[in-house]
């Protein structure tokens, strides 16, 4: 674009508005032992030697485009053909976006609101630590399609939050914008992020390829209430909170064992905020072939209870469900005969993985069987190794670096890995005791 600009005597000068930080600036110092490359903490670190951004400026008060002489013309939104709604057999249009249009206020005006409704004395921003975690997003911001569409500025989001002092109330929301930096940090780095792992090495990892199993998760289907709950406010709204998010996610990769890639396409598809960098970043993490591997896992039923401890979010997009009690409403397959005849027969599904344990320990085999065919991307303390790519620290591009690696996914320092993978996996097999891989 900038050359053929030139061509036509047109000079174009880019400014970075978009972020906090310019991420053509951020280097890391990796003499500096602040942790693992990629992770947050370093890249805090780097961004803070960066300066201040710039306070928001007032809108103009009139577009001086006299010089520009006559004005090009211009194609209005609906001549563009970015969106061509189904028809139904007799004709009819389906209008998938209007429950997502009544959701949102779709303005700049609808954006400030939401910021400073959030920040306000006794706001979302008072409960943001100790309730953020909560499926019905009482206690967040709802922000993030205004800033993903640029009707909010992170500028204006910055400022504002410095006012109403968020960085002492919660750290956490202090730090959303530099999560987003780092976001798109990686991107600049790795632009094919959205479908090849970031760990390299990961590629030709064995997933679970089962239309069924994937078309169930993306329609709620899971027969995990929290998963589906979860996954139908997706669908109606373009929305969840990022805890749902997060069970969804890995519920699909640790339990279904189906690749990060197509959940991050169907986020994609189906988010208002889906963003090119954060949405991949996300499902590299959740998948663990990302540069900061999540060192968690959230069983559906357990974590339904802590997101939802009155059930009434699963009540509300798992209607079927709302006769039963907070206490089995998570896991309505323990409840007893004299409620379960209140669920009307087939209407809610069964459980999509019955044996969570088994199903997530076929996943972590997965993972370490992939990683025992690159022995050469192990360090000798099990961690992975990667490349630093061009322009991602001060002085040790080019150069092997750890990179955070969780526990059990670790190779320890064997020549014969299919004595260690026979000692990890004998708990789990029959007939098998740990030493038969003494020959």
């Amino acid at each position: 674009l900038k050359h053929s600009l030139a061509v036509d005597g047109a000079k174009l000068v880019c400014f970075n508005s978009f972020l906090l930080n310019d991420v053509d600036d951020i280097r890391l110092d990796m003499n500096e032992r602040r942790g693992c490359f990629g992770t947050l903490v370093p890249f805090l670190f780097a961004c803070n030697t960066q300066p201040l951004p710039p306070k928001p400026v007032d809108a103009p008060a009139k577009l001086l485009i006299s010089h520009l002489g006559e004005l090009p013309s211009s194609a209005g939104l609906d001549g563009l053909g970015l969106c061509r709604f189904p028809l139904r057999g007799d004709g009819s249009v389906v209008d998938w976006g209007a429950p997502i249009m009544q959701e949102w206020d779709v303005t700049e005006e609808g954006a400030l609101a939401a910021l400073r409704q959030f920040l306000k004395p006794g706001g979302g921003l008072s409960r943001y630590e100790a309730e953020r975690h909560l499926a019905d997003a009482s206690a967040v911001a709802r922000i993030s399609p205004y800033l993903r569409f640029g009707m909010l500025s992170c500028r204006t989001m910055y400022w504002e939050s410095m006012a109403a002092h968020a960085k002492e109330v919660s750290t956490t929301f202090w730090r959303r914008l530099v999560w987003r930096d780092l976001a798109y940090w990686q991107l600049l780095l790795y632009p094919n992020m959205t479908d090849e792992p970031i760990r390299a090495h990961y590629a030709g990892q064995q997933w679970n390829t089962s239309e069924d199993a994937y078309h169930r998760w993306c329609r709620g289907k899971t027969g995990y209430p929290i998963v589906d709950a979860g996954m139908r406010e997706l669908w109606e709204t373009g929305w969840m909170a990022q805890n749902v998010r997060m069970v969804a996610a890995l519920f699909l990769v640790e339990y279904l064992n189906i690749s990060w890639v197509r959940g991050a396409h169907w986020f994609h598809h189906t988010l208002v905020d889906a963003d090119p960098a954060i949405n991949p970043m996300m499902w590299q993490n959740a998948g663990k072939s990302g540069l900061d591997q999540w060192n968690f896992t959230m069983h559906p039923a357990e974590f339904g209870r802590r997101m939802d401890p009155t059930g009434e979010y699963v009540r509300r997009w798992c209607p079927e469900l709302r006769s039963l009690p907070a206490r089995f409403i998570h896991c309505p397959w323990e409840a007893p005969d004299r409620l379960q005849k209140y669920i009307p027969q087939g209407v809610y599904p069964d459980r999509q993985v019955p044996d969570l344990e088994a199903a997530a320990q076929a996943s972590r085999m997965a993972i370490r069987d992939q990683r025992a065919r690159r022995r050469d991307r192990n360090d000798d303390g099990g961690y992975d190794l990667i490349v630093l790519p061009k322009g991602s620290t001060l002085q040790h591009d080019g150069r092997l670096a750890r990179v955070f690696t969780k526990k059990e996914y670790r190779l320890p320092l064997r020549a014969d890995w299919n004595d260690e993978r026979t000692d990890h996996g004998a708990s789990s097999t029959k007939g098998r005791g740990k030493n038969k891989s003494s020959r």
